[in-house]
């Protein structure tokens, strides 16, 4: 499963996206919502892969947008950098 699977978005969610789908499904896992130790090791777990996903949905988000312009997708496949 993807980063962007992950967080329930699309391949070619933006920045904000991003951030708003990893801020509302942190705040169903975590650990500290729980008295049972099990279920709180499994929100720890389901946090640590949400976390590692919205770092990396970010980075590849980032990656899209050159300056102030948003490459399409399409030509962010075909770019090619120095």
């Amino acid at each position: 499963m993807n980063a962007f699977e992950t967080l329930g978005l699309r391949w070619d969610a933006d920045q904000a996206q991003v951030h708003a789908a990893y801020r509302s499904r942190v705040k169903g896992c975590h650990p500290d919502q729980f008295q049972d130790q099990a279920q709180a090791d499994q929100a720890q777990e389901q946090l640590i892969r949400l976390n590692l996903a919205y770092e990396e949905a970010l980075r590849i988000a980032a990656k899209r947008q050159i300056g102030f312009n948003t490459v399409s997708s399409v030509s962010y496949t075909h770019l090619t950098l120095p």
